[in-house]
């Protein structure tokens, strides 16, 4: 029954009437995969491509008469070679139909020397005093009775095909007479309707039913071509890199119900998550790592780091993760333990549109009681609505870079003590921590995309996704430090920790031939996190216990812009170049964080501290922007039947700009006022306007001389590389990349203008080689890798500023002395490939 369905798709195919040019033949060829049309097969001969199937499987092609041997690739692979004969001004069309890779394809042949199909003068003119119909159809999906808009209609006898419009109908006029129908669309096994008679004075209307592509098979193996972001691609892509990486497709990603690329990456092997943000791979801290969002650089909303957090990016957005090892030459040379490579979702295959709920009940969180603090009306999106902004006094008395400081004979310009009274009564005094019934976890997404197919052939389309989630959670912990084996601080902490994460991404793409696509990518990521802990226990220099708090809410946002080109050129011999431009932009917010301090006396109640570091209103704020461009291009060459070249060049700029800026405040017990308040009160109860006063409590800041920083980062790449393959056993990748890296930080006192500031600098100027090998023995695969690369100090820890190292959760001063580290890297590894899909 195939056999006789196939055949008669040959038949209802035209056999066009057009002249052709002296000895020349046209050859149309139709392919498919178990029934549907398999795009982007390119068909050579001697080396030089001919032409590639469009998106209904079908290509012309026009040779001279005589003997030709054609050959169909898929990407790289050799699919099927087909040898024909033409003669002069021959019309033939060629259905190939394949099955599962490993066996030969159904072939059929139809050709226009054949006298079944000839058309003599005589019957020519008999054709043309016919008398005319209307025919109208309806192309319709069989599983919801839809109109399919945009499928290709094809009637034997005519030149050019008919296209359905948006309810799937279509119109023209034909003689009357038989005739063949058959559609194609990419979404749907093809149709054919044979031997439909068109008369005078009836009604000339037909109905075509199409179902989804592989809905009439229940079990098959696609080989190729792969969808993209499934799990089959990413196994392709692992088997086709010649250097050692781990891959993550969206199919994986979605079964494990991982919100953002963070938790999707932790299942990688020799990856770890550390704080739910920051990927350490083989081991090493996040700052032998990048990444990499399509592969460009992007800033970081962090004020003590260069690289990104993870939790930024949703998996909503994400079409596969590239973890790459081991090293080559068109990666940044930063690159210790490897580097993280997101890749975005692109133009639609089809329209589609979507929107989830999610409600997460954790047995440890929902429902539980967890610590809360002062809260804002709307926290609920992650936006402070004002609670924790600085008021509007403290804004005035800083403004300009002012300090707020006493005025005194020494200093002049500073504040009187009534003056610092009304600054330091108008910030917020609820510092008050609670235990109330933490809220289960809900999100929400909502994505669409649609596609437009011109009638020129070009592609349109647009994606879009919105997502919103938040979440609780409680935790515990013992913390010990210790000096020479003895115990010097135990410490129990209890922390309640909000997240609030929203993200808009569109990407818009345009397909305007085979050859040649462009996209751009909007992109919006935002984190909120409100943190609530109180931390107690013994302390060596206290020689007693205390009591720590401390409410922190902290926003971080990544907005980007890509704009990016591929362009292949086969009058070039296939060269392919790829361009892009990323301008990108990341600000974190750390507005009115609150640390304060109990210490219990020897009664064993805990009293509010008299020491000057016991409380503490700090504002943080950091804008961090980043433009990247790039380009590479890619030649292939083929020698002989065995020997492949591929030659790689490209370029890349990235220039990096931040901004950082730390203000801090404390209240000083300055009079015998203090001593009417109960110190064991809570702190809301203490620092109020009852015991803010000249004799009190009062505000000054303590913001450090090292505290603000200004930095910049240029880094101007070059790389070429050479990958040759020999059959489909070996291959090996030999590349050069040069790096000219320029880092400077500018540390400078707020308050003192004509204080010089400390600036530290870094310039490294080096060629990094990369060599790798992959040898092919029938399911296993053997990769070694060979690199050197560098390893770079982050802003901050060029500066002899002191910062709070986020890992060690210490304060630390960096060191200007710093120099570039280099690194070698050894790479092996061994895979088994038992399918398609599964490997060790």
């Amino acid at each position: 029954m195939k056999n006789i369905t196939l055949i008669a798709l040959l038949l209802c195919c035209c056999l066009p009437t057009w002249a052709q040019t002296e000895n020349k033949a046209s050859v149309t060829f139709y392919v498919f995969l178990t029934g549907g049309p398999l795009p982007a097969i390119d068909f050579y001969e001697n080396d030089t491509l001919l032409g590639t199937t469009d998106g209904y499987g079908r290509v012309e092609l026009s040779l001279s008469a005589g003997s030709h041997v054609l050959l169909m690739r898929s990407e790289s692979d050799d699919v099927y070679q087909h040898e024909l004969t033409l003669r002069e001004g021959e019309i033939m069309q060629v259905l190939v139909d394949f099955k599962v890779k490993g066996e030969a394809p159904l072939v059929d042949t139809e050709s226009s020397i054949d006298a079944t199909h000839v058309t003599d003068n005589a019957t020519s003119v008999d054709q043309e005093n016919l008398a005319s119909v209307s025919f109208t159809g309806r192309v319709f999906s069989a599983e919801n009775q839809q109109g399919i808009p945009r499928a290709k209609v094809f009637i034997s006898g005519q030149s050019n095909h008919l296209t359905t419009d948006d309810e799937g109908q279509f119109s023209t006029e034909l003689t009357v007479g038989t005739y063949n129908v058959s559609v194609l669309h990419s979404q749907f096994n093809s149709h054919i309707q044979n031997n439909l008679i068109l008369a005078e004075g009836q009604d000339n209307h037909v109905e075509l039913e199409l179902t989804p592509a592989g809905a009439e098979l229940p079990e098959f193996v696609v080989v190729e071509p792969y969808i993209e972001g499934s799990l089959a691609s990413v196994l392709e892509e692992r088997r086709a890199n010649n250097s050692v990486a781990n891959y993550l497709s969206m199919e994986q990603i979605s079964k494990s119900g991982d919100s953002d690329a963070a938790g999707a990456l932790k299942r990688v092997t020799g990856l770890t998550l550390v704080d739910g943000k920051f990927i350490f791979i083989r081991g090493l801290g996040e700052r032998y790592s990048s990444t990499l969002l399509n592969g460009a650089n992007m800033p970081s909303p962090d004020p003590t780091r260069r690289v990104v957090p993870l939790d930024l990016f949703p998996t909503g957005i994400i079409q596969s993760i590239e973890v790459q090892k081991g090293y080559n030459a068109s990666l940044p040379a930063e690159f210790g333990g490897g580097s993280v490579i997101l890749e975005t979702i692109s133009v639609p295959d089809a329209n589609f549109l979507g929107m989830g709920l999610s409600y997460g009940h954790n047995t440890q969180t929902t429902g539980q009681d967890g610590l809360k603090g002062n809260a804002g009306g709307r926290d609920w999106t992650g936006f402070d609505d004002g609670t924790r902004s600085m008021p509007r006094e403290l804004i005035e008395a800083t403004e300009g870079d002012t300090e707020l400081r006493p005025a005194n004979p020494f200093f002049p310009g500073g504040y009187s003590p009534e003056e610092l009274e009304a600054i330091g009564e108008s910030l917020n005094s609820d510092y008050d921590l609670r235990y109330a019934t933490l809220d289960p976890n809900i999100g929400l997404d909502l994505s669409g995309g649609m596609r437009f197919e011109l009638d020129n052939g070009a592609v349109l389309g647009f994606s879009s996704a919105l997502e919103y989630g938040s979440d609780y959670e409680n935790r515990n912990e013992l913390r010990r430090s210790y000096v020479s084996s003895v115990v010097e601080s135990d410490e129990l902490s209890d922390t309640t920790t909000r997240n609030i994460n929203a993200s808009l991404f569109t990407t818009l793409g345009a397909e305007l031939s085979e050859q040649h696509q462009l996209a751009t990518n909007l992109m919006w990521l935002r984190s909120t996190e409100s943190f609530n802990e109180i931390a107690e226990g013994f302390n060596e220099d206290l020689g007693n216990s205390r009591r720590i708090y401390e409410l922190r809410w902290t926003e971080r946002d990544l907005a980007s812009f890509q704009f990016s080109g591929e362009h292949s050129f086969p009058v070039l011999n296939d060269l392919l170049l790829k361009w892009q431009y990323t301008d990108s932009e990341a600000n974190f917010d750390e507005p009115d964080n609150r640390i304060y301090r109990y210490d219990r006396t020897d009664e064993g109640r805990f009293v509010f501290s008299t020491r000057n570091d016991s409380n503490s209103r700090v504002w943080r704020e950091l804008q961090d922007s980043s433009k990247n461009i790039r380009y590479d291009l890619a030649w292939p060459l083929t020698l002989g039947n065995h020997h492949d070249l591929l030659f790689n060049f490209g370029q890349n700029w990235v220039n990096k700009d931040r901004d950082s800026e730390i203000r801090r405040f404390v209240f000083e017990d300055r009079g015998p006022l203090t001593n009417d308040a109960d110190s064991s009160d809570p702190l809301s109860q203490i620092l109020n306007p009852d015991y803010i006063a000249p004799n009190g409590y009062q505000l000054i800041e303590v913001t450090r001389a090292t505290d603000n920083y200004n930095a910049a980062l240029d880094i101007k790449a070059s790389y070429f590389s050479i990958d040759y393959a020999f059959k489909e056993n070996l291959r090996f990748t030999a590349g050069l990349r040069e790096e000219r890296f320029e880092q400077t930080v500018t540390t400078f006192q707020l308050f003192d203008p004509n204080q010089s500031p400390v600036v530290s600098g870094l310039t490294d100027s080096d060629f990094f080689p990369a060599f790798s090998g992959t040898w092919i023995w029938h399911d296993h695969q053997f990769r070694i890798n060979y690199s050197e690369t560098a390893a770079r100090p982050d802003f901050k820890e060029l500066s002899p500023a002191q910062f709070k190292d986020p890992v060690f959760n210490r304060n630390v001063i960096g060191n200007p002395d710093l120099e570039v580290g280099k690194i070698k890297h050894y790479d092996i590894r061994w895979d088994k490939y038992f399918s398609a899909g599964e490997f060790i």
